[in-house]
């Protein structure tokens, strides 16, 4: 590998510290997702960036639509380098119709194909590490489904959700028309991040499609923690101070959120969740620094 496509000990401590930061705000999507892309931008130099999960499963012979990717609740997005604030709302407006949806069918297109035809659960390839410049050019796909709303060059990863059967995880980087490929040190930088945060895809950080704590009111939420802490209804009660029965409500309230039928089901669930993988070993956390 040439020195100018290795990932840096500063580039390790960077991925590091914004994996860091991601957990910690693990069990609030929007929020996670909305950070990380911030330091996916800075540490790659794209101008927009887009994270969501896509459905478990697929696989190359039946790849996921990039139309759910960008039409499933939980997109999370970034950049703010828009061409003009009207190409955003063109852009989402544009893909959740029918044409635009069958515009994004990954099989549809070389770049799409390719890469989720690759073998491997986690993988990041850019656009020239796909397609080459000539048949991209001539691309309907480039451009008739990217350049009229300010994107060209991509930069894509993916990886599978941690849990058994979860979503995966895949972020979608790109430039204006008119701006250089991404390097391959990009690549092999959000490669590294991609590493250390698939392991907690669906555990440490939650996802979008899943039912989480996010949205729960604080009664909800102080009463599951009681049955964490493994307390029964009637103990719930008088440590909250309300009546047995509205407590026994709840409960039922939160097994619905969570798709569950009984408390060790709850208990299961939130012990997978939760349940952390050792870090990867590397350098300590630091400051961050941009892809040069």
């Amino acid at each position: 590998m040439s020195r100018s496509a290795r990932v840096t000990a500063a580039h390790q401590r960077a991925v590091a510290r914004l994996a860091g930061e991601c957990l910690d705000l693990g069990e609030d999507a929007a929020a996670w997702q909305g950070h990380l892309l911030g330091g996916l931008l800075g540490l790659s130099g794209a101008g927009l960036g887009f994270v969501n999960a896509v459905p478990a499963g697929g696989g190359p012979a039946d790849p996921p639509a990039l139309a759910r990717f960008f039409a499933t609740p939980g997109l999370a997005e970034a950049g703010g380098r828009w061409r003009a604030e009207a190409d955003r709302d063109r852009w989402h407006e544009w893909v959740a119709r029918p044409a635009g949806r069958a515009a994004f069918r990954f099989t549809d297109h070389a770049p799409m194909a390719r890469f989720f035809a690759t073998p491997g659960p986690i993988l990041t390839r850019t656009r020239q590490e796909l397609v080459t410049d000539r048949e991209w050019s001539r691309s309907a796909f480039a451009n008739d489904s990217l350049r009229p709303f300010g994107m060209y060059e991509g930069l894509l990863s993916r990886a599978p959700g941690g849990p058994a059967g979860a979503p995966g995880v895949v972020f979608a980087l790109t430039h204006s028309p008119g701006g250089r490929p991404f390097r391959v040190r990009a690549a092999r930088v959000v490669d590294h991040l991609q590493r250390a945060l698939a392991p907690h895809y669906g555990r440490g950080l939650w996802l979008g499609c899943q039912p989480n704590l996010h949205g729960l009111s604080p009664r909800l939420r102080q009463v599951l923690d009681c049955l964490l802490d493994g307390e029964s209804e009637k103990h719930a009660a008088l440590r909250l101070g309300i009546h047995s029965t509205t407590v026994h409500d709840h409960v039922k309230r939160l097994y619905r959120h969570f798709g569950v039928g009984a408390r060790a089901e709850l208990l299961a669930y939130f012990l997978r969740r939760h349940r952390r993988p050792d870090p990867p070993a590397g350098p300590s956390p630091g400051p961050g620094r941009r892809v040069r």
